[in-house]
């Protein structure tokens, strides 16, 4: 319906905003690269797809990064996730945002080698 797709654009738009303003212009042109179509339907399906349902098949070990100033996902949800996965672990970047690959790319790098360094011996 309008409303949705109105209150979809609302909800990317304010979270947007939450994350910085450089956050934008790699935001509009990921949208422009990918098409009207490609980005419209991304955002229509991750509405109904449930991620709860399938992270227990998860069987590798999973590292889920989270900033502590994210206004999308909220702590509860990322704990949650993080239980959700049989071999899951959390780690938290202070203060940073949703974007991390933008916000604190060579934080985020470092968690990953480590993560990855830990598990491989």
């Amino acid at each position: 319906s309008p409303r949705k797709e109105s209150s979809a654009a609302s909800d990317v738009y304010k979270r947007q905003v939450h994350e910085g303003l450089g956050v934008i212009p790699q935001s509009l042109k990921d949208y422009r690269d990918a098409g009207l179509r490609r980005v419209a339907k991304s955002w229509f399906e991750s509405r109904n797809h449930r991620i709860e349902g399938i992270l227990h098949r998860v069987g590798q070990p999973a590292l889920v990064v989270w900033g502590t100033s994210d206004k999308v996902s909220r702590r509860f949800w990322v704990e949650e996730v993080t239980r959700m996965l049989p071999h899951g672990r959390l780690a938290a970047l202070t203060g940073r945002p949703h974007a991390l690959t933008s916000a604190a790319p060579e934080e985020l790098a470092d968690l990953v080698e480590g993560f990855v360094d830990e598990e491989e011996r």
